[in-house]
Order: structure tokens, then C-alpha cells, then sequence
């Protein structure tokens, strides 16, 4: 069973994806991205998990369960990603948006690295949004809140539209501007101020 085990979790370091913040393994991190552009309004939150702590997670989960590989790293992706997703709103002009925060249709989504897994939830609207020449757009973060947290957030408006306002500028300056993950220190904060992400957008 434990031979199983690990290979398991070695299918799982196969497609490991690009590092992002610098911290080390004691934290997890969370990184939000609004975008706004011509075809419609996108929500992406991104959450890194300590290695050692998935592998602990893992273990203790299906150490005595009769399942495939296959099967367990599905279920295990959802389980993380359910967990991400309960403390999850999104707003538009205040009111909460219709739709559902699902597991985003990536290829990294539920792989890891040496030192993180990382699981990707994107909003999925009923009907997108009809708009005006202006929105505010808000996503809220109650997810995890007894994990040691380092945030990073960024939003981006293409066609007609432009960031008005960022409220994560407040606390990470330029960096709330910049698309790439960062593994500079300044691209993340521990500010619990950080899990509210406010953005206006113009046009």
C-alpha cells in the first residue's frame, strides 16, 4: 500500500509547474487575477500548498482506500479545490455574480513541485455581466484562514477597457500590475487586508 502511495504522488511531481512566491514551505500562498476585456469578465485564484503538507494530506487520505491513481488524484484535486472554493465571492457593483467557482481546465492545476502543489479556481458566470462604461468588480477570500498565507493579486483590462482602480496597488504598488507570477519578495504580502481585491474598470 505504501509502494502505491508513492507512486502515486510521483504521477503527481511529473508536471511540475514554475515556482512563485520566495517564502519557503512553512506558508501557503493565494493569488488573485481579475480580467476584463472584450470578451467578458474572467476570475482566476490561485492557491499553493507546502509540499510536505500535501503529502501528509495524501497519505492520511487514501493510505487505506482501495483506489486507482487515477481516481485519487481527480478526487484529491477536487477535495483541495473545494476547500479554496467555499470561502470564494466575487461581485459585480456590489451584488454577488451568478455562477460557480470550478477547477480551472489547466495542465498544473493539482501538480506540484519540490516545494508547492498548486490548485487553480476559475468563476464560471451563468450569463456574463451586461455592463456599462464602468464596473466594480470585488472577490473576497475566507478560504484557508488558519494557514500561515502570503497574498498577491493583478488585474488586467484589454480592447475598451482600462483599470480605473486597484485596491491591491494599496498594499503591493506596481507589482498589482504585473501579469507573471513573481518570485520577488515585494509581489507578496501577508496583509490579511490582501483577500478583499477590489478593481474598477473603465471604458
Amino acid at each position: 500500500m505504501l509502494r502505491w502511495i508513492s507512486l502515486a504522488l510521483l504521477s503527481l511531481l511529473v508536471a511540475a509547474p514554475a515556482a512563485a512566491h520566495p517564502f519557503g514551505t512553512k506558508f501557503h500562498s493565494m493569488r488573485h487575477e481579475l480580467r476584463l476585456g472584450e470578451e467578458g469578465l474572467e476570475a482566476v485564484v490561485v492557491l499553493e500548498v507546502p509540499t510536505p503538507v500535501v503529502l501528509r494530506t495524501y497519505q492520511k487520505r487514501y493510505a487505506e482506500q482501495e483506489i486507482t491513481t487515477a481516481e485519487a488524484e481527480q478526487d484529491f484535486m477536487a477535495w483541495w479545490c473545494g476547500r479554496l472554493g467555499e470561502g470564494l465571492q466575487l461581485t459585480v457593483d456590489g451584488q454577488p455574480a451568478a455562477g460557480t467557482w470550478k477547477p480551472a481546465d489547466h495542465p498544473s492545476n493539482g501538480r506540484g513541485a519540490e516545494k508547492f502543489f498548486v490548485y487553480l479556481l476559475s468563476f464560471e458566470f451563468e450569463v456574463q455581466p451586461t455592463l456599462g462604461s464602468a464596473v466594480e468588480v470585488g472577490l473576497i477570500n475566507a478560504s484557508l484562514p488558519k494557514a500561515k498565507m502570503y497574498y498577491s493579486s493583478f488585474a488586467e483590462a484589454s480592447g475598451t477597457w482600462r483599470v480605473g482602480s486597484n485596491s491591491a496597488r494599496d498594499l503591493l504598488g506596481d507589482k498589482a500590475d504585473e501579469a507573471e507570477v513573481s518570485e520577488d519578495p515585494d509581489a507578496w504580502t501577508r496583509d490579511e487586508g490582501a483577500r478583499s481585491l477590489k478593481v474598477v474598470f473603465e471604458r
